[in-house]
């Protein structure tokens, strides 16, 4: 096997679960990404109770880690944290376009399609029973109901076979 070094770097994407309100996966997520393991339940917790014990057990190693791969994460988290404490209202400024395109949606009432508008399921009973089948020419067969496997073993003997 021939190892060969990636020209372009690859990037790591994870969920970044808060460490406010989720501590604990906060942390779990950490341990996976920055420290060794192969089997979760034994190399992730070692000896500790929960992962927030190992975390802390480790928490040299995993920002030594986190900063060789995240140059500017505390900057990443202000920003995250911002943007969530940010009132839901201000958004007009962001993108005014696709917000007056969506206040022109939700004005719009529903009307029946140009090209599917002699179809509609819910007005006309005959389409609710249309069968498709019908006009590709297949057609159910007749004998669906008889047992498909004829010469079948009971399980007592299938058993003693094993």
């Amino acid at each position: 096997m021939k190892l060969v070094k990636r020209k372009k770097a690859k990037i790591i994407r994870y969920v970044r679960y808060h460490k406010d309100r989720d501590p604990e996966k906060q942390d779990i997520e950490q341990l996976k990404l920055y420290t060794p393991w192969r089997r979760e339940s034994k190399d992730l917790m070692k000896d500790c109770k929960t992962y927030q014990e190992r975390f802390e057990q480790v928490k040299d190693e995993v920002i030594s880690s986190r900063y060789q791969y995240e140059y500017h994460s505390e900057i990443l988290d202000k920003a995250m944290d911002d943007m969530n404490n940010v009132e839901y209202d201000n958004f007009d400024n962001v993108a005014p376009n696709a917000e007056h395109v969506n206040q022109q949606d939700c004005t719009v009432k529903d009307k029946p399609s140009e090209l599917f508008g002699c179809f509609d399921p819910g007005k006309h009973k005959q389409h609710n029973h249309y069968d498709l089948l019908d006009d590709i020419g297949l057609f159910p067969r007749s004998n669906d109901q008889e047992e498909l496997v004829v010469k079948r073993m009971s399980d007592d003997d299938y058993r003693r076979l094993v």
